[in-house]
């Protein structure tokens, strides 16, 4: 990817806290922002999941003007495990499903869509953690 873009995102991410009241100084304690994100294919997966960082998660977020919490990274390490586990990103019903399971009874689906300020749930979820675009999205 451009560096510039990355650059660009750094801008945006910082921008975004700026407004939310989080100065760059409390940012920079808490994340050190990468000089490049890994290269992504044309709907904002990444390529290699394996260059999947929260760090990395922050910067696809902030495409979203979505600032990422301690809950929101829960959610998508439990992505991440259920992706080595099954081999696959899963649709949203299996989701919802391991979610319950795994974090607690307050991750339906409705929650996670406010969460993430989204209605594609698996697909988004699947995007800032790294993963593959689910199977059945379109």
């Amino acid at each position: 990817m451009d560096p510039r873009i990355s650059t660009n995102l750094d801008m945006a991410l910082l921008n975004r806290m700026k407004d939310k009241g989080i100065s760059k100084d409390q940012l920079t304690q808490e994340l050190i922002l990468p000089i490049e994100i890994p290269t992504v294919d044309s709907d904002g997966h990444l390529i290699n999941h394996l260059e999947w960082t929260p760090e990395v998660a922050h910067l696809l977020a902030a495409h979203d003007d979505l600032v990422l919490t301690e809950v929101h990274l829960q959610v998508l390490f439990a992505m991440r495990i259920f992706y080595q586990r099954f081999e696959h990103a899963p649709a949203t019903r299996p989701l919802i499903k391991f979610l319950l399971q795994s974090i607690g009874p307050e991750m339906t689906n409705a929650h996670l869509m406010a969460l993430f300020n989204t209605g594609l749930v698996a697909r988004t979820l699947a995007r800032l953690s790294g993963l593959p675009k689910p199977a059945n999205c379109l």
